[in-house]
């Protein structure tokens, strides 16, 4: 029969008071390196700062120790008390027995309350009842029903994720009776593990099912079944660049991108543009081009020259949900009385772009502080809402959000502009 072995974990630092502990053999030759509690239990310490030592239990004769031996060597007086991360973790390496078991006695819940503060104590009380017993149930009739080879993964998934909660290295004995509160343990996260399976192969049989239908011609159909799905499988969907290219290449591009919106996908606002940080970026890239330390340029062929307006457009690809920007390179002149003429940008003619829509533009202004008034000018204003998606602008003052449309709200039709 194998033996269970706890796997011992280097801990957090930890202070402890050197008169409590004694050198384990003989004396001439001991290193500090281990030493015994009064109980016999073996510390390990490793020096870290000046007289400060981090401890680690390994046991009688390196036996491993019993959850009361291990909270017995933390509640002793001496010590003071062991640091709140070690024992949480020694209580989560125990079995749901000894944990069970520890917690009925009433004389363990006063010391622990004794010892630690309120708030720690009560964190130690939720490890020690943490994990009721298991009842398999339905899911384990799944497992049974898997082939061998998914069996095998699972099974080493289940043995990993037991090993990294619970410190218990290598298989279990199932024959073993005190085994049993750890197979139940086993058991839940398997069951869990076979649960993601199953939903790994409904998505999948579900990704399939609506490719067929989108190549099938029954438009109908396909929106009513996109529409019937939960949140989760619609992000499953949407989610997988294969299946959004797949569904894009068998139907028309309105289709799709009313497929798309049915499956969660969005324009962002123009306030939620602001903060995105590919946004940011390309603002302040913009910034810099538009030379803004240097005078207003005079002519399109003195943009190199002087500060000028840059700009262009933002987009959001419908297969992988990512922005996509475009910058713009056209600028016509613009004459105010009484001011030099102005480089302006010309954001009405933006391109189409490869599986996107566009949901927003943006351009700089670069004046100078206290020449030029701050933020969208009247035409800004006028033609962002002839446009019907948000506007962006950077200026000496901030990032500017303007028009009266908070964002692209129909990902279908004009790719470019939707009121065009």
């Amino acid at each position: 029969m194998a033996k269970r072995r706890r796997r011992t974990h280097d801990y957090a630092e930890e202070p402890l008071q050197q008169p409590y502990l004694k050198p384990v053999g003989d004396p001439e030759t001991d290193t500090q390196s281990d030493h015994a509690s009064p109980a016999g239990n073996i510390l390990q310490l490793h020096q870290s700062r000046g007289n400060q030592y981090v401890m680690r239990v390994l046991g009688k004769d390196t036996a491993t120790l019993s959850l009361k031996d291990v909270m017995a060597t933390h509640l002793a007086p001496a010590l003071g008390s062991s640091g709140l991360d070690i024992v949480l973790k020694d209580i989560r390496a125990a079995t749901i027995s000894e944990r069970e078991e520890f917690y009925a006695d009433a004389t363990n819940r006063k010391k622990i309350r004794e010892v630690f503060p309120a708030d720690d104590a009560r964190l130690i009380f939720g490890a020690l009842l943490k994990d009721p017993p298991y009842i398999p149930g339905e899911l384990s009739e799944e497992y049974h029903a898997l082939d061998e080879s998914e069996k095998a993964v699972i099974d080493e998934k289940a043995n990993k994720q037991l090993e990294a909660e619970t410190g218990v290295a290598g298989p279990l004995d199932w024959s073993n009776s005190e085994d049993k509160p750890f197979a139940r343990r086993w058991l839940r996260i398997r069951d869990t593990l076979v649960e993601t399976l199953i939903a790994e192969k409904v998505t999948a049989a579900l990704k399939e099912w609506v490719l067929e239908l989108a190549g099938s011609g029954d438009k109908e159909t396909l929106v009513f079944t996109l529409d019937t799905l939960d949140k989760s499988e619609k992000l499953a969907l949407r989610s997988d660049k294969a299946f959004m290219e797949g569904l894009r290449d068998k139907l028309a591009w309105e289709d799709f991108a009313n497929c798309a919106q049915i499956l969660g996908r969005r324009a962002l606002t123009g306030e939620e543009l602001k903060d995105h940080p590919a946004v940011i970026q390309q603002l302040n890239d913009a910034w810099e081009d538009s030379l803004p330390m240097l005078p207003p340029a005079t002519s399109k062929d003195d943009i190199e020259n002087g500060n000028h307006e840059e700009g262009g457009w933002i987009y959001l690809n419908l297969v992988t949900g990512k922005l996509e920007f475009r910058k713009a390179d056209k600028l016509r002149v613009i004459v105010h009385a009484g001011t030099p003429p102005e480089m302006a940008i010309d954001l009405s003619l933006p391109p189409e772009v490869d599986d996107a829509v566009l949901i927003a533009n943006y351009h700089i202004h670069p004046n100078e502080e206290g020449v030029y008034a701050e933020g969208p000018s009247g035409e800004d204003y006028t033609t962002i809402d002839s446009y019907g998606v948000p506007g962006l602008l950077k200026d000496w003052v901030k990032v500017w959000v303007y028009g009266t449309v908070p964002m692209r709200l129909n990902l279908a039709g004009n790719r470019t502009y939707p009121m065009f």
